[in-house]
């Protein structure tokens, strides 16, 4: 019997001004925040704030922690990159990334960072100079949402009419959906890289072989954001209504939990399955934790 409860205490308000627009999970249970006021922010578990980011001067597009947890990178609406010792907020190096929009950013298993942007493209940098390595071209639209295979041998997009997925060493296109109608936004691997999940803007997630686009399975609701948890076992999705659901994928839902009033417009399982965080549209980040649901499967730092 898994049940949840909200931590009242670790209900920051305003944690990002104007909105909180990414999240992404990082090590001893932190997370950290990116949103409209060009801000990103790491949080502990405590719901402390530890560090802040600045640079770019347009809303936080996307952030990711390296595998390590050393480095955090940041994407802006003004297609920017930004690069920063996690630890101490030192700016590495940052750079325009080619779009007058990147969308989303994600380190690979060697360090190196992958970007997506509105030039129906995805870029890999080198993760300690910025130089560009490789460009995935294939998208039949803007790339919405961007994600790296736990094993870094792929990565994908997706945006309008459809998604790509690509081999990352040589930039082949292995796959592309070119689905009329169909909007994506968040994307994410399963843990084993066999499939791809996508959360529409019309709302549901679907999901899909990654290798040949074969349709799999559909959860209908009115989705905002979404993350896979790190076993692939439970998705969570953050609803326009203020809500947060669990599902057990094979299984259905779980349960769920109004957490706002606003838009949750992110949320992210702690690395250890055992939390989810939810920003919402007014900038509060609320954790819920779970009794029950801790996975064995551990990513990252």
């Amino acid at each position: 019997m898994i049940t949840m409860t909200i931590l009242a205490s670790l209900a920051l308000s305003q944690a990002n001004a104007g909105g909180i627009t990414s999240l992404a999970a990082g090590p001893v249970g932190s997370i950290a925040s990116g949103g409209w006021d060009s801000q990103g922010r790491i949080w502990t578990s405590a719901g402390t704030a530890r560090r802040a980011f600045s640079g770019g001067a347009y809303q936080v597009t996307g952030l990711a922690y390296s595998r390590d947890g050393s480095r955090i990178a940041l994407t802006y609406g003004d297609g920017r990159l930004f690069v920063y010792e996690s630890q101490t907020s030192v700016l590495l190096w940052s750079k325009s990334t080619g779009t007058s929009f990147a969308s989303g950013v994600g380190f690979l298993p060697n360090g190196n960072i992958v970007t997506s942007g509105y030039d129906n493209l995805l870029k890999q940098w080198n993760g300690r100079t910025g130089a560009l390595i490789r460009t995935y071209r294939g998208l039949p639209s803007d790339a919405y949402g961007m994600a790296v295979s736990r094993d870094g041998r792929m990565v994908a997009g997706t945006g309008p009419n459809g998604f790509a997925v690509w081999d990352t060493a040589t930039g082949r296109l292995i796959h592309r959906s070119a689905v009329q109608g169909m909007t994506g936004n968040d994307i994410r691997f399963s843990p084993d890289g066999k499939e791809v999940y996508i959360q529409m803007l019309a709302g549901g997630v679907r999901w899909y072989a990654a290798r040949t686009g074969a349709p799999l399975g559909e959860i209908s609701y009115d989705a905002w954001s979404m993350d896979l948890s790190p076993s692939g076992r439970h998705l969570a999705i953050g609803a326009r209504n203020g809500e947060v659901i669990l599902f057990q994928l094979g299984k259905g839902e779980v349960m769920r939990r109004k957490v706002s009033e606003k838009t949750v417009d992110a949320v992210a399982f702690s690395l250890d399955g055992s939390s989810i965080w939810a920003g919402d549209s007014d900038g509060t980040l609320v954790r819920l934790a779970f009794e029950g649901l801790t996975e064995a499967v551990r990513i990252g730092p």
